[in-house]
């Protein structure tokens, strides 16, 4: 999370970029469905929209990327 100050400037992007280098294999992101940023981050890191769950009481997408590790 990014304070609002700090939104609409990459640094959501370039962390996620950073942290996908660093990870290798299948990565999962949970993205509340109402936080179409986040879902633009993930599109930008060549995510795919897996499925709808409920998380924490929140209707929430699972969002994948990579391969399998």
């Amino acid at each position: 999370m990014l304070l609002p100050a700090f939104h609409g400037r990459g640094y959501a992007t370039e962390a996620a970029r950073s942290v996908r280098q660093l990870v290798p294999g299948r990565v999962v992101s949970l993205i509340r469905t109402e936080n179409a940023a986040s879902q633009n981050v993930a599109r930008k890191l060549g995510m795919r929209h897996e499925r709808d769950i409920a998380f924490a009481g929140f209707a929430t997408g699972v969002w994948v990327g990579g391969e399998p590790g």
